[in-house]
């Protein structure tokens, strides 16, 4: 049992957890997805950085326990009160939950006897817990806090797409999981900015590997998509107050503490998120609301109508999101660039000739232009042309005397209709960024990556992943060539 464990959890625990049962790799990782999301799903939010959803996946969890222990124990008064006075004294048992009880809760209703009992159970914790009827009830009446599964596909929503689990993902579980084990700082700064209290909760240590790993992902992902005001506050504490916030120091733990391979397999698996404001805004457990609605097809059920599983299967039907034409952008390095500029200047300089300037690069159904100078340490002068009525014009470092051939300066991620997504070094070397947006043939900018994601969410656009790798040396092509 978890150290720390109140004695009413360890009991529950304890008679969910008394049979064992086998669990597949697949069940492992979905199921361990879904328990991190009830951790760590709740984004931090507003100028004061709060997480609003996290006490709704507090409730999720302790219904998860309470139901799978009495469903195990057939009903029975003594576990009807015991779940109550779960959710009435409301301890947080996120940490203490597995894999194995999220299965039992699946393996609870997956006949149609069992779905009888199930909403029979659900009606006796809602009759008796106040709490419950007060905070945990859905718009037709029932005990459903949302985002509780009926059927281990319906998890697929959460976990990212994964064809199959294999033995390298396992492998990396087992060696995040002895990080984990065996050093408190790195689970501190994990927990510290992954959750809203987990860090002071023993039980947290003993988190499956299953768990800690999508864990550490979400966390990740969520640092990629950090709001404006989590981004000042890492810059106040970092530049002003020197001292690292919890974002920092996630950033920090991981980079010092998580092997290498793992690190990389860490950063390049970041895409396949669902945003919890989406989630919560469209889910809902759809069960029927009595016995007389058992056969009734699902998609009538509720007000939503709408089911996880539903949604699992037509998940990108409700916007028309706009595909990259390929996840690696176009790379241009100051060797490339320098080359450019001095055909450009050549074609300047030749007495006589038609102004042609370099070769046609094409980016997209759009063309790079390097603009020569004979100003050998003024900023390089790059544009990309072909737009109506404009071009994108960025000023980078020298492009004359500037450094090694291989030093990446500029990436451009094209979309299927003709957006671009643009990293670039500026003449003082900073990182920058511009979205091209071709539908409205509107042009922005911005210093973040995680400002220029918001936007491309906004606009149906898919992210790339490496976007703020691409001119480092940890960027690692898809499909390299």
């Amino acid at each position: 049992m978890p150290k720390g464990t109140s004695p009413l959890v360890a009991t529950m625990l304890e008679a969910v957890l008394a049979e064992p049962v086998a669990i597949s790799a697949e069940e492992r990782f979905l199921c361990g997805h879904y328990l991190a999301y009830l951790l760590g799903g709740s984004r931090r939010q507003g100028i004061f950085l709060r997480r609003p959803l996290d006490p709704r996946n507090a409730d999720r969890a302790r219904l998860l326990l309470a139901m799978t222990t009495v469903m195990m124990a057939n009903l029975s008064e003594d576990s009807v009160g015991r779940a109550v006075e779960l959710l009435e004294k409301r301890p947080d048992v996120r940490s203490a939950l597995n894999p194995v009880a999220l299965v039992k809760y699946l393996a609870s209703r997956d006949t149609p006897a069992k779905r009888k009992r199930f909403r029979l159970a659900r009606r006796k914790l809602h009759n008796e817990s106040e709490y419950a009827r007060a905070n945990m009830t859905d718009e037709r009446g029932l005990l459903n806090p949302g985002l509780m599964p009926q059927t281990l596909d319906d998890l697929r929503l959460i976990a990212p797409a994964k064809s199959e689990v294999d033995d390298q993902l396992v492998n990396r579980w087992n060696r995040i999981s002895e990080v984990w084990r065996s050093d408190p700082d790195f689970r501190f700064a994990v927990l510290k900015y992954a959750t809203m209290s987990a860090y002071r909760d023993p039980a947290s240590a003993e988190l499956w590997p299953e768990v800690v790993y999508p864990l550490i992902e979400r966390a990740r992902w969520q640092r990629r998509l950090r709001p404006n005001a989590e981004v000042l506050l890492d810059n106040v504490c970092a530049k002003l107050l020197h001292v690292p916030d919890a974002g920092v120091r996630l950033d920090r733990a991981i980079r010092v503490a998580v092997p290498a391979p793992v690190f990389e397999k860490l950063e390049l698996s970041l895409a396949g998120f669902a945003d919890d404001s989406k989630l919560e805004a469209n889910l809902l457990d759809d069960s029927p609301a009595d016995a007389d609605s058992e056969h009734i097809p699902s998609h009538l059920v509720g007000r939503s109508g709408v089911s996880l599983h539903e949604l699992a299967a037509d998940q990108h039907k409700d916007k028309a999101l706009v595909y990259l034409n390929t996840p690696d952008p176009l790379r241009f390095f100051q060797g490339e660039l320098r080359t450019l500029w001095e055909e450009a200047l050549a074609a300047l300089r030749a007495p006589g000739a038609k102004k042609t300037g370099h070769r046609h690069v094409p980016v997209g159904p759009y063309r790079l232009t390097v603009i020569p100078s004979i100003r050998g340490r003024s900023a390089g002068q790059v544009a990309i042309q072909g737009m109506p009525n404009k071009q994108i014009e960025m000023l980078t470092p020298s492009i004359r005397l500037g450094g090694a051939n291989n030093k990446p300066i500029i990436a451009v991620w094209t979309y299927q209709d003709n957006s671009l997504a643009i990293s670039y070094l500026d003449f003082k070397g900073n990182e920058r960024y511009i979205l091209w947006n071709a539908p409205s043939s509107q042009q922005d900018a911005f210093d973040d990556p995680a400002e220029l994601n918001h936007a491309l969410y906004n606009l149906g656009l898919e992210a790339p992943d490496q976007l703020d790798r691409a001119l480092s040396k940890r960027f690692r092509p898809k499909n390299p060539v």
